[in-house]
């Protein structure tokens, strides 16, 4: 049986950066870590990058606090973050989003194993294969930035069918139910 998730099984509370959020998950009684979800306005400018990495150096956390990141549902172009899609503006994301992680201490960081439509069609279902193998280049970049800096990258499985933060539905094709998972 593998252990490979054992380090990263602990209790977090989820925030923004925001100092309201922060002050509030950053403090007696203490969680076990803090996943971090980062708008696209988090990391639109490596100023913004900076403002978040700052923010949360400057709490006194205690030993062994454990971060994730998340990364947002909108890339850095702002369009939808497409697992299928290898932009220039998600690579960047990636970059970003990866020396935010290093900077605060996190163990890994989150992307959502999303393929974003405004509808699904039978054909969406039946190309699933094609659509999985349009993921490999991101995946394979994903992975190769993240694994050399000690990050463990993470997909986030979403339904079928999902409403984002921005009260509007997506599907994805992409959704990968728990029986086709590796090592299900």
């Amino acid at each position: 049986m593998s252990h490979g998730s054992e380090r990263l099984a602990r209790i977090l509370l989820k925030a923004r950066p925001t100092p309201t959020q922060l002050a509030d998950r950053l403090s007696p009684p203490w969680p076990d870590g803090l996943e971090l979800y980062l708008d696209r306005a988090d990391v639109l400018s490596e100023e913004e990058c900076r403002a978040v990495v700052d923010r949360i150096r400057g709490y006194r956390l205690p030993d062994q606090f454990a971060f994730v990141v998340e990364g947002p549902i909108r890339s850095l172009d702002n369009e939808y973050f497409d697992l299928s899609q290898c932009t220039p503006a998600t690579m960047q994301l990636t970059h970003r989003l990866a020396r935010i992680a290093v900077e605060i201490g996190a163990d890994g960081v989150v992307m959502h194993c999303i393929i974003p439509r405004f509808t699904l069609t039978e054909d969406d279902w039946d190309q699933r294969n094609a659509i999985f193998a349009s993921c490999m280049e991101f995946v394979e970049f994903y992975a190769g930035t993240l694994r050399p800096l000690g990050i463990v990258p993470i997909l986030e499985n979403v339904p079928p069918v999902l409403r984002m933060r921005e009260g509007r539905y997506l599907y994805t094709p992409s959704a990968w139910r728990p029986r086709t998972l590796p090592g299900s």
